[in-house]
């Protein structure tokens, strides 16, 4: 690991916004690591972020830097320290691209205004347009020039790439592993297009209701659960202590299942056995939250 590599400490982060509570987040945010953060809307993701990026301000809890030699600092205020892309325009938006390079990189001991510059030529965005008459795909673009045209230790990335077409979308996701390539840099990320994410994210920190649900890596989550494909009369024969979530069609059925040891597959039927598969993140968020929906209810 570089040297220069920090690891951010969350502990005990709590922040209530009216009815909503963040309660007790604890997580790392690894150099060189890229963290999705999941959870269906409402779960404080977007809440959580701007409680890191300082917009809201922190009930209760620690932010601290460890180094890879243990040594811990607290962290007050890491604004400067973070480089943001953000779903709601952060910026004025009566500004042009090239004025909010000028106006906002100030704050920036080490912003490099000639290669924002270029970046925005690169992504196609006009310079001297202001951008509340441009598209919201470019007004993103203008925020991920700015993002990595100052150095950042975390790069925080709400909902960045919904608006961006198919094929920048593919340039982004390839920013983004070149971003912690020098494994100094993280990034914590949220999309609602979990397919895509699931390639791009290292580990996960999956929300419900203003708790963590789950936090390790994108293998750990993937390797605890199963698919079986089966027909509907077959479902039966699945144990039920397994079972996560079930979505039953007339004539074929898919079940989730959790799986804390691969001995536990034994107690499927081996006909059944061979219709199993690992399941897609998009699938284990689907039934997971499902049956909580349906438990609440």
């Amino acid at each position: 690991m570089n040297n220069n590599g920090k690891t951010l400490m969350v502990e005990g982060l709590n922040k209530r916004i009216g009815d909503f509570e963040l309660k007790d987040i604890s997580f790392e945010l690894k150099p060189g690591v890229v963290t999705g953060l999941i959870g269906v809307n409402g779960c404080g993701k977007t809440t959580l972020m701007r409680t890191l990026m300082g917009s809201y301000i922190k009930d209760s809890g620690k932010l601290s830097y460890v180094d890879d030699k243990g040594n811990e600092n607290e962290v007050s205020d890491i604004k400067k320290e973070l480089g943001f892309i953000l779903e709601s325009f952060p910026f004025s938006k009566n500004y042009s691209a090239e004025n909010i390079g000028k106006l906002y990189g100030i704050y920036y001991d080490d912003f490099d205004y000639k290669k924002y510059i270029d970046l925005l030529k690169e992504y196609k965005v006009p310079l001297g347009k202001a951008n509340v008459l441009m598209s919201t795909g470019e007004r993103i673009r203008i925020e991920i020039a700015f993002a990595l045209s100052h150095k950042a230790n975390i790069y925080v990335m709400d909902e960045p790439v919904g608006n961006l077409d198919v094929v920048f979308r593919d340039k982004f996701y390839k920013i983004i592993r070149e971003i912690v390539s020098d494994e100094v840099s993280s990034v914590l990320i949220s999309s609602h297009i979990i397919g895509e994410l699931e390639d791009v994210i290292d580990e996960v920190i999956w929300m419900n209701d203003g708790n963590i649900f789950f936090n390790g890596s994108i293998e750990e989550l993937r390797d605890s659960y199963r698919i079986l494909e089966v027909d509907k009369e077959d479902v039966v024969m699945i144990p039920s202590d397994m079972v996560v979530g079930s979505r039953v069609r007339e004539y074929s059925s898919e079940v989730l299942i959790k799986v804390d040891d691969e001995n536990e597959l034994k107690n499927i039927s081996e006909s059944i056995r061979e219709k199993i598969r690992f399941a897609e993140l998009k699938e284990i968020i689907y039934f997971v939250e499902k049956t909580k929906e349906n438990k609440e209810v």
